[in-house]
C-alpha cells in the first residue's frame, strides 16, 4: 500500500512538471492611452479666457486627470514645454535637438511626452516634411517648416515596443498636404517596418469629405483610423475655432498599425477651468498592442 501511494505521488509529480506554468507562453498583453494635442502656440492675439495665462492650467489639470500614456504635442513652443516639464514631473519629453539650427522652426518641433515609470526610450528622430528631409528645410509651398518626430517605447513592466510619430501638416499649401502624407507613410515604413506596431496622429489640417480629403488615403491604406475602428467612439469636431462654429472641422487624426482599437474619445470637456483649453480639443486612442 505504502509502494503504491509512492508511485501514485510520484505519478503526480510527473504531471505537474509537464504541465505549464500558469501564464507561461502566453504574451502579457499591453494596454496604452494615446493622445494627440494641438496646444495652441502663445500669442498676444490671444486675449481674455483663450489667453496662454489662462488655459495653461487647466491643460495640466486635463492631462493629470486623464494621465494618457503618451502625448504627441503640436503647436506649443518653447514656453510650453518649459511650464509642462516643471508640472508634469512623472512624464519624460523628447524634445529634438535644435542647436545650431535656424530658430524658425522651435515653435513647430514636434515633442513627444510619456510616462517615465511606465516607458523608456529606444530610439527618437525628426525628419522634416520636404524633399530632403534629413535637413532643416520647407517643402511644397509651405511656408513652416513643417515635420515629424517619432520615438521608439518600451514598456518597463511587458517588454512590448511601440512607434509614435507626431506630425503636423501644413495648413494652406495643397501639395504640402498631399505629399506630408506620403513622406509620413514611406519614412514609417522605413523606420518602423511593417511588423511593429506603429501610431501617428496630429493635426493633419485635412478632414474626410473636403477637397484634400482623399490626400490622407495612403494613411487608411496602411493603417486604420481609432476613430473608425474602436469599439468604443465618442467623436466630435477636434478644431473648435474658440466656439466659432463656421470654422469647426475634424482635422485631428490618430492611426495606428498591429494594435487593437478599445476606444477613442475626443475631450471636449469645459470642466478643467476655462471653456476652452486651446482651440483645439485633445483626442486619445486606447489600445491593446499586439507586439
Amino acid at each position: 500500500m505504502a509502494r503504491l501511494k509512492t508511485i501514485l505521488l510520484y505519478l503526480l509529480a510527473l504531471v505537474l512538471l509537464c504541465l505549464p506554468a500558469r501564464g507561461a507562453g502566453k504574451p502579457r498583453s499591453q494596454k496604452v492611452t494615446i493622445m494627440s494635442f494641438n496646444i495652441r502656440f502663445v500669442t498676444a492675439k490671444d486675449t481674455s479666457q483663450f489667453s496662454w495665462y489662462k488655459r495653461r492650467g487647466p491643460v495640466v489639470k486635463m492631462i493629470e486627470d486623464i494621465r494618457p500614456d503618451v502625448i504627441s504635442l503640436q503647436e506649443h513652443g518653447p514656453q510650453w514645454i518649459e511650464y509642462l516639464q516643471s508640472k508634469l514631473p512623472f512624464y519624460d519629453f523628447y524634445i529634438p535637438d535644435l542647436s545650431g539650427e535656424d530658430p524658425l522652426p522651435k515653435g513647430y518641433s514636434q515633442v513627444i511626452v510619456w510616462q517615465k515609470e511606465k516607458y523608456e526610450k529606444v530610439d527618437a528622430g525628426r525628419f522634416f516634411l520636404s524633399d530632403t528631409p534629413d535637413s532643416l528645410s520647407k517643402g511644397w509651398g509651405s511656408n513652416h517648416y513643417r515635420n515629424t518626430g517619432w520615438v521608439k517605447l518600451r514598456s518597463r513592466k511587458t517588454g512590448s515596443e511601440f512607434y509614435v510619430f507626431n506630425t503636423h501638416l501644413d495648413h494652406k499649401a495643397v501639395d504640402a498636404k498631399k505629399n506630408g502624407v506620403l513622406l509620413n507613410v514611406e519614412m514609417m515604413k522605413r523606420i518602423a517596418g511593417e511588423d511593429a506596431t506603429v501610431f501617428i496622429m496630429g493635426d493633419m489640417n485635412m478632414r474626410r469629405g473636403s477637397k484634400t480629403g482623399a490626400f490622407l488615403d495612403p494613411y487608411y491604406e496602411w493603417m486604420e483610423s481609432t476613430a473608425d475602428a474602436a469599439r468604443k467612439v465618442y467623436r466630435n469636431v477636434t478644431f473648435n475655432a474658440y466656439g466659432d462654429t463656421a470654422h469647426q472641422a475634424e482635422i485631428d487624426f490618430i492611426f495606428f498599425r498591429n494594435a487593437d482599437a478599445l476606444r477613442y474619445e475626443v475631450i471636449d470637456s469645459p470642466d478643467y477651468g476655462v471653456e476652452y483649453i486651446s482651440d483645439h480639443w485633445p483626442i486619445i486612442g486606447k489600445y491593446i498592442l499586439n507586439n
